[in-house]
């Protein structure tokens, strides 16, 4: 299974469950564990102590009917004697019922066979009991003594071995209790161990895996995005699961991919660019020639104009002239006319001046028209300027 597959909230999800689902699997072990050694415990308490209790009362019962029944063949005071022996039936019934509380705690048939012997020698001994009390009541000592000795003691000797097989019986049940008790703590301590030791490494694995899981991916994009920070877009970028961490890769292939084609539209708009500033270049060096020659012929046809502005003032100065001459002429002419009646010579010479006014004015009005000419050339010629200048 792919955990790059997953997103990041559920993978922690799954791992810290698995985590708890082992750690929890331990908590059961150790808690069967400790019922098992409880039930071992329960077992010693409840069966085998109490077994080895009641064998121990029984002992201790058997043991003071005896006392008391000696005690009771040596006494002088009647009273005592009395008292001693209606205590006997007293410590009899403890004893019968000590042999009854014991019979629920066998646990076997072995058990159960050693209880059987001990409940017949005790049984023997009650009846013993029964034929001594009467003695014990007449005072007859000496019969009484010799019951205990032949019959009496070699009963309770008897009983007393049964008891003592029956109290080994559960002594070594108890030791064999926690013999099991202490194999059970021993497996259990081993598996809980091992269970720790596996729980451990399950853990470091998992931690492990899905540190991985994590860290891998990032600095795998970590990586791609310092190639694309250092202008490095040569290299395809692996993608691998379908994570936050996997998307972020697609986005940077995308954002690669995108930057790659903005790079080509750059570099092709360059390229037009520099077509498209060679052919500016070319037009504005055709442009520089033809303003170069706008300028020369500009200069050429201000040089023209100057020209032209001094021929005009040339001819201005002879118009002046040629009107002052006209100005004098006329001065004379009515000088002429009022001497007419004085000399007809002087009219002849007036005529003749006439004469030659007349000459200079038609070689007036002929340089007049040329001068408008000129104007109307310099007129043309300026134009021509405006419309290069525009």
């Amino acid at each position: 299974m792919n955990v790059r597959t997953m997103n990041l909230a559920p993978r922690f999800a799954v791992f810290f469950s698995l985590i708890i689902l082992v750690v929890f699997a331990l908590g059961v072990v150790a808690v069967l564990q400790m019922g098992k050694l409880r039930e071992s415990e329960q077992d010693v308490e409840n069966n085998w102590m109490a077994s080895i209790r009641e064998i121990g009362k029984m002992k201790a019962g058997t043991l003071r009917l005896r006392l008391e029944s000696l005690r009771i063949t040596v006494t002088t005071d009647e009273q005592q004697r009395q008292t001693r022996i209606a205590a006997l039936s007293g410590y009899r019934s403890t004893l019968q019922d000590t042999l009854s509380q014991y019979e629920p705690l066998i646990t076997g048939p072995a058990e159960r066979e050693l209880y059987q012997a001990v409940a017949g020698d005790a049984q023997a001994y009650f009846k013993l009991l029964d034929e001594l009390e009467p003695l014990l009541r007449s005072g007859d000592n000496a019969a009484a003594i010799t019951l205990i000795n032949t019959r009496i003691s070699p009963m309770t000797n008897s009983l007393q071995d049964k008891m003592d097989k029956l109290s080994d019986f559960n002594e070594e049940g108890a030791k064999g209790a926690g013999v099991r008790a202490t194999s059970i703590y021993s497996g259990g301590v081993s598996l809980v161990v091992g269970l720790l030791a596996v729980t451990v490494l399950l853990t470091v694995a998992l931690a492990a895996v899905l540190t991985r899981s994590i860290t891998a991916p990032i600095s795998d994009a970590l990586a791609v995005a310092e190639r694309i920070a250092g202008s490095d877009l040569s290299r395809d970028i692996g993608v691998s699961g379908r994570d936050e961490a996997g998307r972020l890769l697609v986005a940077l292939a995308k954002m690669q991919a995108n930057l790659r084609e903005t790079i080509a539209h750059i570099a092709d708009s360059s390229t037009q660019l520099a077509s498209a500033s060679e052919e500016m270049t070319a037009v504005t060096e055709d442009a520089s020639r033809g303003l170069v020659r706008q300028n020369d012929e500009v200069s050429l046809a201000a040089t023209a104009v100057t020209q032209m502005s001094a021929a005009v003032d040339e001819v201005a100065r002879n118009a002046e002239a040629a009107a002052q001459s006209s100005r004098e002429s006329l001065e004379f002419t009515r000088s002429g006319i009022e001497n007419v009646a004085q000399t007809l010579k002087a009219i002849e010479g007036l005529a003749g001046n006439v004469a030659s006014t007349g000459e200079q004015v038609k070689a007036l009005s002929s340089r007049a028209q040329d001068i408008s000419k000129v104007v109307e050339v310099i007129r043309a010629i300026a134009e021509q300027t405006n419309l290069l200048a525009l």
